[in-house]
């Protein structure tokens, strides 16, 4: 009687909640997202996927990706992007910034300039639609994300890995349906991407391990959660309301709908600080610097959103680049998304990935194991399970007795140890102990 009613704890907690928006998470339920398809589930207490846990280089304890949004020509990007290109390879003869790309001819020499320098030339969409999924046509709004990942692809010598939602700053145009539906699946060539930044992680005063000096503007107020929109000369705001495409306190990369790694832009970007405060604003550096001070003390990942159209200025990236290399120097290390990907794959995933080859689930989940407050992998084509010890920052390794493909997430220990049940229904259950995952036969 007992073993049946532990399956059914097991069962109940498992169960998908409803995808939602800041969601608190009862430490019973603490794995519902890996059955889910919320975009906003991390928050402050969520386990954390620290920089050291993927870097594979010694001292980097954070990671920034400068990302320039709405490409079409190249030529005012390259004008724009100049300065900082020279700049970054002052640092280590590279310069890796993330373009954001609408309709680009493949052939046009500047790209090719840009890889050899580089840079990643990443999908924005080929129409940028605001929002995408909009006037009932389904069809239309996967189309012209597929359509830029293949045309992206064209472009010889590059692979694009990372998708951004055009108006993601500014309006409400993100959606569970977007990575069930259009992410996670394939183009008509058979492409994909592996990484999404349009949600935006929002640094708080509820994160009590910062300094108030980071969180709060001098009069008192939050100093990044001003800049949110709530009304704006965009077409669409102001009858969308507040902007509620967010997290908060979680600087870190984390998985989406089991396919999708998810880098969180910081707030603001340039467009939110042009609409708050207007264009190329000291307060929009200074709070720049802030938040990268605050992501180096939490060893995350700090993704800049920007654009060419004077909300910023090519000097004030500069600055930027200034500050993080004379106060942190190799602390901090600076990446394009096609290079997060490599290294996610190469250090955490010790050769695996999220998808496979053909797109499809490649059964790996990222889950604390032991609750110990830090991610854990599961990687199903290794028969391996790899556990994080940030006293020694390193990982031990364990057999995995099982598919991650085929089993249900759940808590059912008192100390918050994840277990697993056999979807199937046979009444197998593992659990997550200290020497690696025990087995347990219920029926």
């Amino acid at each position: 009687m007992k073993s049946t009613v532990n399956l059914l704890i097991a069962f109940l907690i498992s169960c998908p909640l409803q995808a939602s928006t800041h969601v608190s998470r009862s430490p019973a339920n603490r794995l519902t997202y890996l059955s889910e398809g919320d975009p906003f589930h991390p928050h402050l207490n969520f386990p954390k996927l620290t920089t050291p846990q993927w870097i594979g280089e010694e001292g980097v304890e954070a990671v920034v990706t400068l990302g320039i949004d709405d490409m079409r020509g190249p030529e005012k990007y390259e004008a724009f992007l100049r300065p900082v290109i020279e700049r970054l390879k002052k640092i280590d003869g590279r310069a890796p910034v993330s373009i954001m790309t609408n309709s680009f001819n493949p052939d046009h020499p500047q790209a090719q300039t840009w890889l050899k320098e580089g840079l990643s030339i990443e999908v924005h969409t080929l129409t940028h639609p605001c929002p995408l999924l909009q006037q009932g046509n389904f069809r239309k709004a996967s189309d012209v994300v597929h359509g830029g990942v293949d045309l992206l692809n064209g472009i010889p010598g590059n692979h694009p890995v990372a998708y951004r939602m055009p108006c993601c700053d500014s309006m409400n145009s993100l959606s569970p349906r977007f990575f069930a539906e259009i992410f996670n699946k394939t183009s008509t060539k058979g492409n994909y991407l592996q990484i999404d930044t349009s949600v935006f992680n929002v640094i708080t005063s509820s994160d009590s391990s910062l300094p108030r000096k980071l969180v709060l503007d001098a009069d008192g107020k939050e100093r990044f959660a001003k800049y949110l929109p709530k009304d704006s000369t965009r077409p669409g705001m102001r009858s969308m309301g507040s902007y509620v495409g967010t997290i908060e306190d979680y600087p870190y990369p984390y998985v989406i709908n089991r396919l999708c790694w998810e880098f969180p832009c910081v707030a603001p970007s340039d467009w939110e600080a042009h609409n708050l405060i207007g264009d190329r604003q000291p307060q929009m550096l200074e709070d720049w610097k802030r938040a990268l001070d605050a992501t180096v003390l939490k060893q995350g990942v700090m993704n800049l959103v920007f654009h060419p159209q004077g909300w910023s200025s090519s000097a004030q990236l500069v600055e930027f680049v200034d500050y993080a290399q004379k106060t942190y120097g190799k602390k901090v290390k600076f990446l394009n998304f096609r290079e997060c990907i490599e290294l996610l794959n190469q250090n955490l995933l010790i050769g695996s990935s999220l998808r496979d080859k053909a797109g499809n689930d490649n059964a790996v989940r990222v889950l604390d194991a032991n609750n110990d407050g830090f991610m854990d992998v599961l990687i199903g084509e290794k028969n391996l399970a790899r556990v994080w010890n940030p006293k020694q920052s390193s990982w031990t390794e364990h057999k995995l007795p099982f598919d991650p493909t085929e089993t249900i997430a759940g808590v059912l220990e008192k100390s918050g140890e994840a277990s697993m049940m056999d979807a199937k229904g046979n009444g197998q259950i593992w659990t997550f102990k200290e020497d690696g995952w025990q087995f347990a036969q219920t029926n």
